[in-house]
């Protein structure tokens, strides 16, 4: 999906010319280059969620999820925290490093392997 998006904006680039707005880091951006107004993505967010019969979600929910994602993934919490912006680990793991009963049960199995049980 990224790599689409990718190409989706290489497009994109090129057919705005000189009038891209090229900042480095941006994954999401109009089709000049800038940055995505915060409401438009809630209204695209909003809209999906919608279409697919969700309520209550909103870029916050997607980025929570995000981070549980990686983490439950053995994505590094220091790479999370950069990636959320954290100035420290400890809120990344405050906020985003409870277990889900799939991550719990993973980790007892685990054990139960080393442990010869």
């Amino acid at each position: 999906m990224l790599r689409q998006h990718k190409a989706t904006q290489a497009i994109e680039r090129q057919a705005a010319g000189s009038e891209w707005r090229d900042r480095t880091g941006l994954v999401f951006t109009t089709d000049r280059g800038g940055p995505v107004d915060p409401r438009n993505l809630l209204r695209v967010v909003e809209v999906a969620a919608k279409a697919a019969g969700v309520e209550g979600i909103g870029v916050h929910t997607l980025r929570h999820s995000a981070a549980v994602a990686w983490l439950e993934r053995g994505v590094h919490i220091k790479a999370v925290a950069d990636l959320l912006g954290h100035s420290s680990v400890a809120i990344t793991g405050d906020v985003y490093g409870h277990t889900s009963d799939d991550a719990a049960r993973a980790a007892v199995e685990g054990l139960s392997a080393v442990l010869g049980l």
